[in-house]
């Protein structure tokens, strides 16, 4: 029988869904070994349980909001600058987002892909409007939906979602999957501290609370999985 590595001395490259050239691409932020990957904490969550209304949304609130895009624009400004323009629509009503000098994502966005929207609306305006909001594209009515889309759909709505740190060519559904992919390939983690220490503390396991800051079941499992110790290995 093969034993496996221990997650500290695992690269990410073997992961599903990363390999070389996107093993790389973590490298810059640190993140070479299974181990790194698991410690790569979120730096917020998006609780996609419920969003708000477009309609009720008020200036200078931060929120999260998801809708369809209605139309899109791109508009060339003077100087050479560029003013890209999404109206994104829920049951009930429309809010515009805005992002100067970003014309690529005119190739992105499209009308009718579904879109989970995070900023803060913006507070001197008279209409609904983000500026520069962080977006997430979810997909289109067109797109043919597999049990595999249903089963990676899980990880990004119905929840709350883990937002990492991440530079503009990795995306925050791909990391999210690689992310599960990793837990899913280590059954049960092994803490430095004694296991009757854990016990006497009444300390949850390492592998429950590294599951927790990445996918976590609730909003009060979140505070409980924040004493969680820093060894961490896969059993033998």
């Amino acid at each position: 029988m093969v034993r496996q590595a221990p997650s500290r001395e695992r690269s990410v490259q073997y992961v599903k869904g990363v390999g070389p050239a996107r093993a790389q691409l973590l490298k810059r932020l640190g993140v070479e070994s299974v181990d790194d990957l698991f410690f790569y904490v979120p730096r917020r969550y998006e609780d996609r349980r419920q969003f708000a209304a477009i309609a009720e949304l008020v200036p200078g609130q931060t929120t999260t909001v998801h809708g369809r895009i209605l139309a899109t624009s791109l508009k060339r400004l003077r100087g050479g600058r560029t003013l890209f323009e999404t109206v994104v629509g829920d049951a009930s009503g429309t809010v515009t987002c805005l992002w100067f000098n970003q014309p690529y994502l005119n190739q992105q966005l499209h009308a009718d892909d579904e879109l989970v929207v995070y900023g803060r609306v913006d507070p001197n305006s008279p209409r609904r409007r983000f500026v520069h909001p962080e977006i997430e594209r979810l997909g289109s009515s067109d797109e043919a939906e597999t049990p595999a889309d249903q089963d990676e759909a899980m990880l990004h709505m119905g929840r709350i979602v883990p937002i990492y740190p991440l530079t503009a060519r990795l995306g925050q559904r791909w990391f999210r999957q690689v992310m599960r992919s990793a837990l899913r390939s280590v059954a049960s983690m092994r803490s430095q501290v004694p296991l009757e220490a854990i016990a006497r503390q009444g300390l949850r396991p390492l592998t429950w609370s590294i599951q927790q800051i990445h996918f976590p079941e609730s909003l009060d499992s979140l505070g409980v999985c924040a004493a969680f110790d820093c060894g961490i290995g896969p059993n033998a």
